[in-house]
């Protein structure tokens, strides 16, 4: 029988609790952002040993007249950690985890999140939702 990934690290000692069994806490967004590229700030630095469980954002249109923008969500060290609208001409959603992403996995510990969007977005956009973090607080 095989272990995960995090129940074998348990066992040999080396798991901190934002990675096995910490406790949740839920980041609220609810955002209107500015036209052309540019960052938009959606939460304050994060406790060390934060971790990314889910995400669940939606966004409006960002271009009037139907050519793709993109919009990221991450920090500034890793601008679409928590993920990426692709390139899109209507309204849609960013979510976490994806196929080939793992939950718990994304260390964003002291790290303020950000949204990013490209030069395209030619109308102000609507982001909300959530996203979901462990912690060892």
């Amino acid at each position: 029988m095989a272990n995960s990934t995090e129940v074998t690290a348990l066992n040999a000692g080396i798991v901190t609790k934002s990675n096995y069994r910490g406790n949740v806490q839920v980041i609220p967004v609810s955002l209107t952002s500015g036209t052309g590229a540019g960052t938009d700030t959606i939460s304050g630095k994060l406790p060390q040993e934060a971790r990314l469980i889910g995400a669940s954002l939606f966004f409006t249109d960002p271009n009037s007249g139907g050519t793709n923008s993109t919009i990221l969500v991450g920090h500034a060290d890793d601008t679409d950690a928590v993920g990426t609208s692709g390139a899109v001409s209507a309204a849609g959603s960013i979510a976490f985890p994806t196929t080939g992403s793992a939950a718990g996995s994304v260390d964003l510990g002291e790290k303020t999140l950000i949204v990013t969007r490209d030069s395209n977005v030619d109308q102000a956009i609507t982001i909300s939702g959530y996203i979901l973090i462990a912690t060892n607080e």
